[in-house]
């Protein structure tokens, strides 16, 4: 379960880059409203993508993890992720914008569930950042803290999110969220929420590298089930949804 929440934060952090809206600002000449038009139009660019991030989480019952993330897409919506854990490849997933199917490598299960339409994972690609990005504005405020910080010696824009107290999902406190200045790519964003037992959970995570419309092959977005592979239930669904395949 924890590797499978990975997942919806590097769906997340394709999204990341648009999540902000117009309400504060760190210059006269730069606010929040104009940050966001600019990272739409660079994401409207993008018709292919390959990312690689670090993740670190805190605050998990067995304290906390380090994993690298890498996340393929093509347009319309076709996305690849791959979980590395002490170097070694665990988890991998393919979605569209109907099913993600989940392999496990390290126990040999996988699994395949249906997305809900606007889900983080169902829209890594730019032909839905549109949709996802007017849901941000109306469930959160955010503001341009500061345009004066540096990831890996490139200047960046620093944008708080903080959710509507009404609009509290998914237990986000708040987003902290760094673009680059001159192409408007996320270069890191920090989470932090609250835990049904009321605990903090913190995540940071860092790109290492981006790469835009480079040549992606459908092949890619196949997932191969290992043989014996065994099919997990999914919450919800008869548990006769399991079983091991042929």
């Amino acid at each position: 379960m924890r590797l499978r929440k990975s997942f919806v934060v590097a769906g997340l952090s394709g999204l990341a880059g648009i999540s902000i809206a117009g309400c504060g600002t760190s210059s006269p000449t730069v606010s929040a409203s104009s940050v966001a038009h600019h990272i739409i139009q660079a994401q409207s660019q993008i018709k292919s993508s390959h990312s690689v991030m670090r993740l670190t989480i805190k605050g998990l019952p067995n304290g906390s993890i380090k994993q690298t993330i890498h996340l393929w897409t093509k347009s319309p919506n076709l996305a690849r992720s791959s979980v590395d854990i002490n170097g070694h490849t665990q988890v991998v997933s393919v979605s569209n914008a109907h099913t993600i199917t989940i392999l496990n490598s390290a126990n040999n299960t996988y699994m395949s569930m249906p997305l809900p339409k606007g889900s983080a994972l169902s829209a890594q690609n730019p032909a839905m950042l549109t949709t996802i990005l007017k849901h941000l504005i109306s469930q959160n405020h955010v503001s341009l803290v500061s345009t004066s910080a540096k990831i890996a010696n490139h200047p960046t824009y620093e944008l708080k999110l903080t959710p509507k107290k009404s609009n509290q999902t998914l237990g986000l406190s708040s987003m902290t969220l760094w673009v680059n200045q001159q192409t408007y790519q996320p270069l890191a964003i920090n989470l932090s929420a609250k835990l049904p037992n009321g605990k903090a959970l913190n995540e940071s995570l860092r790109y290492v590298s981006i790469q835009n419309n480079v040549s992606v092959p459908s092949s890619m977005f196949h997932l191969q089930i290992p043989k014996g592979a065994h099919k997990m239930a999914i919450p919800g669904l008869p548990a006769s949804t399991s079983q091991t395949s042929p």
